[in-house]
């Protein structure tokens, strides 16, 4: 099994409801905490909220960061996983990830929805479509799928605090304590 920290590229989710997740503004020691979601699965979405109290509560002292792991029973999930690839890159959309989880409730997620959404919140729609039907950005999402594969990950929401494994979406105490060991 691979250590967490030999994962490709990891990407960071800003929200702009709480700090920015996984921020180059980290303490010295931060408890680091990256979570594997699928936007159609509710567990993951309840766990999206967790991390998100966990950031306002932890600040710097938490690294969060978020991987896709797309379940293939869920229709739009790989969808929906590479519109958050294709979003990640921008700080100001944090907004865009919130509203993945939202989308992943009702099957028929398109690309024009997905698209529209984005260029409300004031992304650029064409860079956007392009990104989402490009070959690299599928290769990405296979790559990611491959890395959580290695590290052992079957299921959503599977999270690693500080490289321990931790499956499914637990009550905020119980990763409270895990970081609380940390410190």
């Amino acid at each position: 099994m691979k250590n967490i920290s030999t994962l490709s590229r990891l990407f960071v989710l800003s929200l702009t409801t709480v700090a920015t997740l996984g921020s180059a503004q980290v303490s010295a020691d931060p408890t680091e905490i990256v979570a594997h979601l699928d936007f159609q699965c509710p567990f993951s979405g309840r766990h999206f909220g967790t991390l998100k109290q966990l950031q306002e509560k932890y600040g710097n002292q938490v690294e969060i960061r978020i991987k896709n792991f797309p379940l293939s029973f869920h229709t739009d999930a790989e969808l929906l996983a590479k519109a958050q690839i294709c979003s990640s890159g921008d700080p100001a959309l944090g907004d865009y990830t919130a509203y993945l989880f939202e989308a992943g409730k009702v099957s028929g997620s398109s690309v024009d929805s997905l698209a529209a959404k984005f260029a409300e919140l004031g992304g650029a729609e064409g860079s956007f479509r392009d990104c989402l039907r490009a070959v690299e950005t599928a290769d990405q999402l296979k790559e990611e799928i491959a890395a959580a594969e290695e590290l052992e990950v079957n299921s959503t929401p599977t999270t690693f605090i500080n490289g321990k494994k931790i499956a499914g979406a637990l009550p905020i105490e119980e990763f409270e304590k895990l970081i609380g060991a940390h410190k």
